[in-house]
Order: structure tokens, then sequence, then C-alpha cells
């Protein structure tokens, strides 16, 4: 029997994210690889060659599919990508043993997701200006003499 550790997790078609083409079609493919090896890395999921080739279809299926079989992955594509993220600093490691995300590509991947929706921009606060409550001047009360 297989230990529970030895299994690897699998995304389901379900709990994907969806993006409309005309958002992701203004992303160069490179950045949508290294958003989707950043989506892998944050599921728990091993980022290999294969799981890379399979969510970057599943999310932006458009970019990433054949160009005459618009059903099935493209995987040179995602393999030449994978190999310029690499060169570019973004991701390290290989397609044998598989790639982890450098510092670069973890902070192109948090700017891909706010392009694609996902983050939404955080409202810079205003400083407020301190209100100062102006103090009124009263007139001291003068005690009448009685004479």
């Amino acid at each position: 029997m297989a230990s529970s550790a030895s299994i690897p997790k699998k995304l389901k078609k379900k709990n994907l994210p969806k993006f409309e083409l005309d958002v992701y079609s203004k992303i160069a493919p490179s950045h949508l690889v290294v958003y989707s090896a950043y989506f892998l890395q944050e599921h728990g999921i091993a980022i290999t060659v294969e799981e890379v080739v399979s969510v970057s279809f599943r999310l932006f299926p458009q970019s990433f599919s054949l160009k005459n079989y618009q059903r099935w992955p493209d995987s040179a594509l995602v393999l030449r990508r994978l190999t310029d993220c690499r060169k570019k600093g973004f991701l390290k490691g290989n397609s044998l043993e598989g790639f982890t995300l450098k510092f670069r590509g973890q902070k192109l991947a948090e700017r891909t997701a706010k392009a694609l929706g996902l983050i939404q921009p955080v409202a810079k606060k205003k400083k407020q200006a301190v209100v100062v409550p102006a103090v009124k001047k009263v007139k001291p009360v003068q005690k009448k003499k009685i004479a």
C-alpha cells in the first residue's frame, strides 16, 4: 500500500479560476507560464514540465493550444517559455528534476496575477489633515462690585 505522501496532488478543473481571453491575450506567454508555476506552488504541487503544460493550458487555453487542434496543449511552446524564464532568472531547475520559482519569478507572478484581476490593488491611504478644534476666546466674567 502506497503512503499518502507519495501520491501527488491533482487540481480539479472546477477549482481553477476562469480568465477571459481579452485579459490574458495581452500578457506575454512567458509571464503566463511563470504565473502557472506560481499557481502550482501555491497549491503544493511540484513544478514539473507536465504540470506546467497542463495548468497553463487549463488556465489559458487560447494561448497554449496547438494551432490546428485547439483542444490539445502545445507542450513545445510551454517548454520554450520555461527555458526562456530560466534564462531570465525567474525560475531555477530543469525539466528532469523540476523547477522552483526564484524571488524575481515570485514578484513577476504577483504582478501577472494583478494584471489578470486576481489581486485587487490596495488603495493608497490618504493622509488626513489633523483638525484642531478652534478654541473660543471667552471674556472673563467680571464681578460686579457692590457699593
